[in-house]
């Protein structure tokens, strides 16, 4: 009589009858091969949202970027406009321009370099 079979010996004993099914077909490769085919599935489908995200996540860093300069270009302009609301600014920027008062007479000097000497 032989010896009694281990619990595991037997069982991959039992489970290699179970794959070997009629017309000699492998189920435990033919499971495993369609377990495979559902993880690649899986992946695939998962590839499209996770490229969405990173581009996302890219173009909110460059979102943030711009706010940021649009905040400091806006900072930039309501101090210019605190300064402009000043008695004298307006007449300083006119005569920047080229403007005159009613009488006066205008000279234009040239060949002057740009630091004044």
């Amino acid at each position: 009589m032989a010896p009694p079979a281990s619990g595991s010996a037997a069982r991959r004993g039992r489970t290699a009858d179970f794959a070997r099914v009629a017309g000699g077909v492998r189920w435990d490769r033919i499971t495993r091969w369609a377990l495979l085919a559902l993880v690649a599935v899986l992946l695939l489908l998962y590839v499209n949202p996770v490229r969405s995200y990173f581009a996302t996540t890219a173009r909110a860093g460059e979102e943030k970027a711009k706010v940021q300069q649009l905040q400091a270009e806006h900072a930039r302009l309501v101090q210019r406009r605190k300064a402009l609301q000043t008695p004298g600014a307006v007449e300083v920027e006119a005569r920047k321009q080229g403007y005159v008062k009613p009488g006066e007479k205008a000279f234009v000097v040239s060949g002057l370099s740009k630091d004044g000497k």
